[in-house]
């Protein structure tokens, strides 16, 4: 009786250690953490690890430097195509509006988002036509699509007040008023920058 006692007994020890580790290490995953802790805080980590975060961290510092790098390149490219003026084409005949892109779209976002960068510049923007019609009648149209593109921009969330707009009528062609392709490209409005 004494040899089966003492053989329960161990089997009974036994089976409660291991189900006392089945529940703590594999069921709750506590043996885990006590580890990962006790690296962390012992700062236990090895040297090849180490090694592996710095070179982590120093690539993303140089990649976070290249994109900002690269941003500023960006903006000042953005700020000389606003200088020199963007343009906006295909205005169909006699009309005042154009179907707005996503590169449109785009533009606006870049252009709010210079502006709040850059609060002493204004935008003029100037509309032009091409010679079909009299001259009073084009300068009107040059007008109404210079409003036509503020107001989309102004939708887009740019301010009203930084906008000038201007008519210049059919003065000015960059094609010939000879064919529909260069007339096409006479209806035009320009988007400028200019400092206050």
């Amino acid at each position: 009786m004494n040899k089966t006692s003492a053989f329960f007994s161990a089997i009974l020890l036994v089976w409660m250690s291991g189900s006392t580790y089945w529940y703590v290490c594999k069921i709750k995953k506590d043996c885990e953490k006590k580890q990962t802790k006790e690296i962390i805080s012992e700062n236990k980590i090895p040297p090849k690890i180490k090694e592996e975060i710095k070179d982590t961290l120093k690539i993303s510092a140089d990649t976070l430097s290249l994109k900002d790098d690269d941003n500023i390149a960006k903006k000042e490219e953005f700020k000389e195509e606003l200088l020199q003026g963007y343009t906006m084409y295909n205005f169909p005949k006699n009309s005042t509006s154009n179907k707005i892109d996503d590169d449109f779209k785009k533009f606006a976002d870049e252009l709010s988002d210079f502006l709040s960068n850059n609060p002493d510049f204004y935008v003029e923007i100037t509309g032009y036509t091409d010679n079909t019609g009299s001259e009073k009648t084009n300068l009107y149209f040059g007008k109404k699509r210079a409003n036509f593109v503020k107001n989309k921009l102004v939708a887009s969330g740019i301010a009203q007040e930084v906008f000038i707009v201007k008519t210049m009528g059919e003065a000015n062609p960059i094609a010939s008023n000879e064919t529909e392709e260069g007339r096409l490209k006479n209806r035009r409005v320009i988007i400028k920058i200019t400092k206050k």
